[in-house]
């Protein structure tokens, strides 16, 4: 193809090929999610995320991003933007294109930037318009402004889908954005934009939703590619009239016209203490925001006193809760590797699972002192990754937990790559806050696989994710638990021995007493004056059969097997568990937070018995063999165990 950059830069839509599939686009679903908040933490996750990976080779300095608001007094007159939207404006004010709100071109433009400084650019070939994911080398430029759903990121990148930047046009009332790049690489400049409608009339025909802004060339064929401009003139007049402050160092900056109301200063600030707590303070991002002539600097030595100051109005609740978070981080930044307790390194062989095994070793009474006093604790979980092209790598994470007893709940943070990765389920526990920090290669990898576009959670059905590892669930599941499982493996208490309760170590509920409200009539049933009251005649108790099974206690559980008796063997039996209480039954009082036996560290071995039913604190079995076992493990051996049996029959 024979390009020319001497053409004017203009914005093009390709009119619609006879034949061809019209499909709306629907990436910015990707970011609708209750789970990332709204539009403002979005943009923030999305754009640091991506200077973040793109964070300069060359330089130990943090990524710096800078975001300006400009409205108002600063918004742009008419005569001064209007060279930048040539022929877009009859695609923008097209009916059906996808725009909620129409735009005035002949009114002031308000705009947002958004700078990364210390970050590699968009490298590779600007000319390249098809991409094998197979190859070799950098093409983040044609991934960036030429796919969508395609990226050439892996590894520990925190972003995988080529998603994240739809959240841009997102970001406007137009669906537009224009970026300029400086690379590391050879200082290079080059300025597109990039508008994304709705399939939408226009000049008489039919328009492609995706709108490029730079030089049309085409070949002799007739194919079109927009390339970008690289007039040193042209892009010194778009940087000063968008306040841009590139000036030759290498990086990204977008330039986003017409922003939605929702995307505020105060909003931008409040997403950047919620979502990027960790790098910020971690030093390795700093965030300048600019708005209404004021100026933000945010740095890891001024976090908290930029809070306490609470010019963005942060309710009183969460800023406290934000500045709890912030000093646990800092501790968690800080802790000596000396300090670490590490667990064991789960079987390789089978799926991890979080069981006692695994802390053997350590001295548990010194750790539970250390924890109930508030003290921060650290852990190193080791990890050995098999894939499915049968390589082992060798990998860990990290698990800090506090007992707070000022929150009144709990709190779970899950990090991977400096970056908080949301939509984990809460302990639903009081008092601990916890974080899990992944920066280890092997894992990182693992995990970034199993997100989703949005970075919001694990998936063990994502696409980039199974099939890809053996026992690739139960990892996630390891990682997900594993606040929950250490948390509630210090938090069990050895309670005091009570003599008269814990009489039998099994509980037993007794029958209710039953009264017989009514009393026998007839001639001798007492009613009148005078007459003789003859008491009826109690009828035996019968003696209740031998249960034709026994349970027996063992260390951490209990074994309920058959025995050889005359009576008739039931259907089913379902079993109950729970730990004692010294008042009140224990079957009433079992939390899911003691125990589940469907989960790590309590384990069912059985046989002649086809297990139905595995949950919370309830086993339900069938019974196929009058020879039958059921060994139920992995239960606190500083607890007292109860236990009650229901026998079922024709459930068969």
């Amino acid at each position: 193809m024979t390009l020319s950059n001497k053409n004017p830069p203009t914005w093009n839509f390709r009119e619609q090929i006879p034949g061809e599939m019209l499909v709306d686009p629907i990436q910015e679903e990707f970011f609708t999610t209750d789970i990332i908040g709204g539009l403002s933490e979005a943009l923030i996750r999305e754009c640091i995320q991506n200077s973040l990976d793109a964070k300069s080779t060359s330089s130990e300095d943090p990524v710096r991003v800078r975001i300006g608001f400009f409205n108002e007094g600063s918004a742009l007159v008419p005569n001064q933007y209007s060279v930048f939207f040539k022929n877009i404006k009859a695609h923008i004010s097209a009916d059906g294109n996808g725009l909620n709100k129409k735009i005035d071109f002949t009114g002031p433009m308000p705009f947002l930037i958004i700078e990364d400084f210390g970050t590699q650019g968009l490298e590779g070939d600007p000319y390249e318009d098809y991409i094998d994911e197979s190859a070799e080398g950098n093409h983040n430029f044609a991934y960036f402004w030429r796919n969508y759903g395609r990226s050439g990121k892996h590894g520990n990148s925190i972003g995988r889908w080529g998603l994240g930047k739809t959240v841009f046009p997102a970001s406007s009332k137009m669906n537009t954005f224009y970026g300029l790049t400086v690379r590391e690489s050879d200082k290079k400049a080059y300025l597109m934009g990039q508008s994304v409608l709705k399939w939408h009339k226009c000049h008489d025909g039919v328009y492609n939703p995706y709108g490029s802004y730079g030089i049309e060339n085409s070949d002799a064929n007739g194919h079109l590619l927009t390339i970008p401009i690289e007039a040193e003139i042209f892009l010194n007049n778009f940087s000063s009239t968008f306040a841009l402050t590139r000036n030759g160092n290498s990086g990204l900056s977008i330039v986003i016209p017409h922003p939605e109301d929702e995307i505020t200063g105060s909003n931008i600030f409040k997403a950047a203490a919620t979502e990027l707590f960790y790098p910020i303070l971690a030093g390795i991002l700093e965030i300048d925001i600019e708005f209404d002539s004021d100026l933000c600097h945010i740095r890891p030595d001024n976090f908290d006193e930029i809070l306490n100051s609470n010019n963005f109005r942060i309710p009183e609740k969460k800023l406290n809760n934000l500045l709890d978070l912030i000093k646990f981080t800092k501790s968690v930044l800080i802790f000596d590797k000396e300090q670490y307790i590490t667990v064991n390194c789960p079987d390789s062989f089978r799926s991890p699972k979080w069981e006692d095994e695994l802390f053997n070793g350590i001295n548990i009474s010194d750790i539970k002192t250390r924890f109930d006093s508030g003290e921060i604790l650290g852990f190193s979980v080791p990890l050995q990754i098999r894939k499915k092209d049968r390589s082992i790598e060798t990998g860990g994470f990290k698990v800090y937990l506090q007992k707070d007893p000022d929150l009144t709940y709990s709190e779970s943070y899950f990090i991977r790559e400096g970056f908080s990765v949301k939509g984990m389920s809460q302990m639903r526990s009081r008092n601990i806050r916890g974080m899990v920090v992944i920066d280890d290669g092997p894992l990182s990898t693992m995990l970034g696989d199993a997100e989703g576009p949005a970075h919001t959670e694990w998936q063990k059905d994502s696409m980039k994710f199974k099939e890809k590892y053996y026992y690739g669930s139960g990892y996630l599941n390891f990682v997900k638990d594993s606040i929950k499982a250490v948390s509630n493996f210090l938090s069990r208490q050895t309670e005091e021995i009570n003599e008269k309760i814990l009489g039998n170590i099994f509980f037993v509920e007794a029958p209710e007493k039953i009264t017989d409200v009514n009393p026998p009539e007839g001639p001798d049933s007492g009613r009148g004056k005078g007459r003789k009251i003859t008491p009826p005649t109690p009828t035996p108790t019968p003696h209740s059969p031998p249960k034709p099974y026994r349970i027996d206690q063992i260390k951490g559980g209990a074994i309920i097997k058959s025995i050889p008796v005359d009576t008739a063997m039931p259907d089913q039996l379902e079993i109950r568990f729970a730990y004692n209480i010294r008042k009140g039954n224990p079957f009433k009082a079992y939390n899911p937070l003691d125990f589940d036996i469907s989960q790590s560290p309590i384990q069912v071995a059985s046989s002649g018995v086809e297990i139905i039913n595995k949950s919370n604190n309830i086993l339900i079995v069938r019974i196929k063999d009058k020879e039958f076992e059921i060994k139920v493990s992995g239960f606190d051996e500083n607890r007292d165990l109860a236990i009650r049996s229901n026998s079922r029959r024709g459930m068969s």
